[in-house]
């Protein structure tokens, strides 16, 4: 049996999760159907029930999808920890999409190095970071930039 030595330090925490075999898209579904009108989250005031997310989830997906992203296709987003981003999450994963999220006040290096290594083929940035950004994927195979 492999050592933990970290374990002592879970106190009352169970050591090991049964996790469900499920996407995160399909979690979001079940408590949008057991909570439609419970708060997802409050941001700066504005509150959002899980059926109004799940409804906007789907919007977003299919727009994806018509766009061409496609289950294993990698995108990756450069966006600030919004709501946007809730949805983007889930979506991307409905799809059966790969999500990259890049920090958007990371350097130019520091993203350079991440489009090396994710290689995505599709990228959702800000109107503030387009520019940027496409000079960065410069040469890259990025199929398209969501902004």
């Amino acid at each position: 049996m492999t050592k933990r030595p970290w374990r002592p330090l879970y106190g009352e925490m169970p050591g090991e999760i049964d996790y469900p075999n499920t996407t995160l898209y399909e979690a979001l579904v079940e408590s949008a159907s057991t909570f439609p009108r419970r708060f997802v989250y409050d941001f700066l005031g504005h509150r959002r029930p899980y059926r109004s997310l799940l409804s906007e989830v789907k919007r977003v997906a299919q727009g994806f999808w018509a766009l061409g992203v496609r289950p294993g296709h990698r995108v990756c987003t450069l966006l600030p920890n919004t709501p946007h981003m809730i949805v983007f999450l889930y979506a991307i994963n409905r799809i059966g999409a790969v999500l990259g999220v890049f920090d958007p006040d990371a350097g130019s290096r520091d993203v350079s190095h991440l489009l090396e290594d994710f290689q995505p083929q599709w990228a959702v940035v800000t109107r503030e970071h387009v520019a940027g950004f496409q000079r960065l994927a410069g040469g890259k195979s990025i199929r398209g930039v969501v902004v």
